[in-house]
């Protein structure tokens, strides 16, 4: 679709026109890893999306923090060729942050763009190395 004229509806919608921003200013993510052997592997992934206003400056989405940890264990029990991983995304299970006075015609909106939906996803994985 083409744009003709810079006050259209597709400005007002995601906020380029007067400047305004439909996403956090600031975001973060860090991890922490930690490796007790060769073989074996955890990590802690958290993500942090600071709070910001909705486009129509009627309401605000608030600050968000998750947490995800994750394992990697190489040839698990000396089972060569094998690799386990495993991990829960999502652990403290945190809501999407959640603007209750948005202008699209609904109520409770969320920026799917940005925060996991899903709730708390536990996961395991095995893989095999063929010839090794």
């Amino acid at each position: 679709a083409q744009q003709t004229a810079p006050d259209s509806a597709v400005d007002e919608l995601i906020g380029t026109e007067d400047g305004t921003d439909p996403y956090p200013e600031n975001r973060a993510n860090t991890s922490f890893r930690f490796s007790p052997s060769e073989s074996l592997t955890f990590t802690w992934s958290m993500t942090y999306i600071d709070s910001f206003r909705n486009v129509s400056d009627t309401g605000s989405y608030d600050s968000w923090l998750g947490h995800d940890v994750t394992f990697n264990w190489l040839d698990p029990f000396g089972v060569e060729a094998f690799e386990l991983t495993g991990g829960v995304l999502n652990l403290t299970e945190e809501g999407p942050s959640i603007d209750p006075n948005t202008n699209a015609g609904y109520s409770d909106a969320v920026v799917l763009q940005l925060y996991p939906v899903s709730g708390r996803i536990p996961f395991v994985d095995f893989k095999y190395r063929f010839g090794q």
